[in-house]
């Protein structure tokens, strides 16, 4: 998986890295999603914490670098195409962050704090003094938060530009926006050196050129950071920038300027960064973009039109508006491998392009139709509730993420070259990553069939593949974090993450078991039995693997599992557990013993109901209706006979009473008439509640040997016993009816 390019840090491990990044984007979430001191919040917040004490025995403090939608990690960028990166550095970049540091020793109180504080917007933190000022009020000591400050961009450039000596109170940002370009350098701690007062830039276009011949583009990567702190100081009532004491220095025309004079390369990289910032300070793009030379205007929208660039619609509309209205007057310079002819060419195309009144041109008729159709429709009418869901199924199933899925696969199968299929390969593990992110289990069950589809092609491909994909989905990790899911999105996903179980198998077998010994939820453990119990064989070596547990409470729920597949091959593997300490581990094994070895398991019952020991006796009473033998039934009553009648044998005894009610023997009632007519002069009481729990199990026994029996009692002069046999002599004429 591409964690980013960082090469040269071989002493730490990226994925870790990578793993922080994701949960501490998560943890920034659930604090806008749960309320205050719920468990999720502290959960998350948790696994932050475990991920940096991890970090620290690396470096002693963790620093991420931000722009508008990409993450720095000691001088290099992360991956970019990386979507949880992009979110959580979109997050931070809108709340003005420039970068983050983490310290050692920061405790739970302080990140939960940290998230709290993360959630006020720009303004608000600014009227509270700034972020430095709210870690210090909140008490977060060991977090620190560089805010974004343009008059931070610095440089240290042999070659001047203009002259003039520096003035801190009229320092305009335009200076500081080209030295920073040109070195590359953001550095929100630094300070200006030698910063002049004007400057010619055709000079510094010419310098740029140079230094990215002969540098290779060194600081690109900047140029969208300090692009959008430049025009987000543009003071668009007079065309300059807005400095100290009112000072207005050079603005949008000279930006122009500068962008024209560029090599090919250099202007389409600033163009790019240009466009995507204007796209998100809207207000400001008309004054910048009519700013521009005209032939710019063009040579933008010809590389539009040859997908050399790609803008937002927004950005296209107004292009197309500018080339409209900027006719005629003499080009300010040449660009760079263009004709004038094909300028020219290009700037008719677009005018006609964007002539509003002639849209019929380049839509297809019968789509042109339908939409007057609907224009000219008084009402629309709502769509129904399932008609609604319907389409709404339809729009879900064709995600982005899920076609660019599928699009890499068909490249792979039609043979793509090794460098293109490790670069596929990277970038299937980032959408698996998303799709766990989004919550999307169908589309990762999707990506996994897919992917053991391809790879058991043929023996060549599974050979030179590093299943880099298989490995991140059937990590340890990945799988927790799956099941991780199930508490962040709820009983809606429970089937879609279980189809996804189901799909991948084996490697989730061990983490569902250690799940299922330390959960404290019953819906949970059972969740997790039935996925363990519907992976069959897939689990079944995990689950053998785990029988010799010290904790009772696991083996007999994995004995319940096994016992599900009904395999009497499986079932002989169990039967060792016989001599479990447990007694209800030796239960469960008794059961299985009924099912799969009647002699031996009616030989051990009988044996267990003569012991004196009453736990024992008790435990083989509970499954004892699953005896056929005379003995067992000989024996139960025999303990019920039995004058003793302390608490312990009292709960002995009632538990009889509804076995032998289950088993309904028609034998047995003669015997029960007998035990409540009786009495018992040492314990009284004790043994009045034994003959309610007899009337009561009459209910159960055939009607033909019962019927009288309740009706006689129902003549009591005990109202209790009348009341009781009235009650289950409705029963069991119902039963019987």
């Amino acid at each position: 998986m591409e964690h980013g390019t960082l090469q040269n840090l071989p002493d730490l491990d990226t994925r870790m890295l990578s793993n922080f990044i994701y949960e501490i984007n998560i943890a920034r979430r659930h604090m806008s999603t749960y309320p205050a001191g719920h468990p999720m919040i502290v959960m998350s917040t948790d696994k932050v914490l475990n991920l940096l004490d991890q970090l620290f025995e690396f470096r002693p403090e963790i620093g991420l670098g931000v722009a508008r939608d990409a993450l720095m990690f000691e001088g290099e960028w992360l991956d970019r195409k990386n979507p949880v990166y992009r979110d959580f550095a979109a997050f931070l970049f809108k709340r003005g962050i420039a970068a983050i540091h983490f310290m050692r020793h920061a405790d739970r109180d302080e990140l939960i704090r940290l998230n709290q504080l993360l959630r006020a917007e720009r303004a608000e933190v600014q009227e509270r003094g700034g972020y430095p000022a709210l870690l210090e009020s909140q008490g977060i000591a060991h977090v620190k938060i560089v805010p974004v400050d343009y008059r931070s961009f610095t440089t240290v450039e042999e070659e001047r530009i203009g002259s003039g000596d520096y003035d801190e109170e009229r320092e305009p940002l335009w200076e500081n926006f080209l030295y920073g370009m040109m070195e590359g350098v953001i550095d929100p701690q630094g300070s200006s050196l030698h910063m002049p007062t004007d400057f010619d830039p055709r000079l510094v276009a010419g310098i740029l050129n140079r230094k990215s011949e002969g540098q290779g583009m060194t600081g690109k990567e900047n140029y969208d950071a300090v692009i959008t702190s430049f025009i987000s100081h543009i003071d668009t009532a007079g065309s300059g920038l807005r400095g100290a004491a009112g000072y207005k220095g050079p603005g949008n025309e000279e930006l122009g300027e500068l962008i024209n004079e560029l090599n090919p390369e250099l202007r389409r990289q600033f163009l790019n960064s240009t466009f995507r910032t204007l796209d998100t300070q809207k207000s400001k793009a008309e004054a910048v973009l009519g700013a521009f030379p005209e032939e710019l205007i063009i040579d933008s929208l010809n590389q539009v039109n040859h997908q050399k660039m790609q803008v937002s619609s927004n950005i296209l509309n107004l292009l197309g508006k500018l080339s409209r209205h900027q006719e005629g007057g003499p080009a300010r310079s040449n660009i760079q491998g263009k004709s004038s002819l094909d300028k020219l060419e290009a700037g008719k195309r677009m005018r006609l392009i964007f002539r509003e009144e002639d849209t019929e041109k380049f839509i297809p008729e019968a789509y042109q139709n339908a939409l007057n159709t609907i224009v000219s429709t008084d009402q629309i009418s709502l769509l129904k509730n399932d008609e609604m869901e319907a389409l709404r199924t339809v729009l879900d199933n064709q995600s982005v993420e899920r076609q660019t899925s599928a699009i890499a696969f068909e490249i792979m199968t039609a043979g793509a070259e090794s460098e293109l299929e490790s670069t596929l390969q990277r970038n299937l593990v980032d959408l698996a990553r998303f799709f766990l992110e989004t919550g999307d289990f169908i589309a990762l069950a999707d990506l996994h069939q897919r992917w053991v589809d391809y790879l058991n092609r043929d023996e060549i491909a599974t050979f030179f593949l590093a299943e880099e994909v298989l490995e991140t989905l059937h990590s340890r990790e990945f799988v927790a974090e799956t099941l991780d899911a199930l508490d962040r999105f709820g009983s809606d996903k429970q089937e879609e993450v279980r189809n996804y179980i189901l799909a991948v198998g084996t490697p989730f077998a061990d983490e569902l078991i250690r799940r299922l010994a330390e959960s404290e939820s019953m819906t949970v453990r059972r969740y997790y039995m039935d996925c363990l119990r519907d992976m069959g064989p897939n689990a079944h070596e995990a689950i053998l693997a785990h029988l010799q547990d010290e904790r009772w409470y696991l083996v007999r729920n994995l004995i319940i599992i096994l016992a599900r597949q009904q395999d009497p091959a499986l079932i002989k593997k169990l039967y060792p557990l016989i001599d479990h300490p447990h007694p209800r581990v030796h239960q469960e094994i008794l059961k299985l013993l009924f099912a799969y070895n009647r002699p031996r398991a009616e030989r051990l019952l009988l044996d267990e109901l003569q012991t004196p020991d009453i736990p024992t006796q008790l435990y083989a009473v509970q499954i004892a209706d699953q005896s056929k033998d005379k003995a067992t039934q000989r024996q139960l009553l025999l303990i019920l006979r039995d004058t003793a009648l302390n608490d312990e044998l009292l709960g002995l005894k009632i538990q009889i009473l509804k076995t032998l009610a289950k088993i309904g023997d028609a034998g047995v009632v003669s015997f029960l008439e007998g035990l409540i007519n009786s009495g018992n002069l040492l314990h009284p009481r004790s043994f009045h509640r034994l003959k309610i729990e007899a009337i009561k199990s009459l209910g159960l026994y055939p009607a033909k040997a019962a019927a009288p029996l309740l009706e006689k009692l129902a003549r009591n002069k005990n109202s209790e016993i009348t009341s009781i046999a009235r009650e289950q002599l409705r029963l069991l004429r119902r039963r019987t009816q």
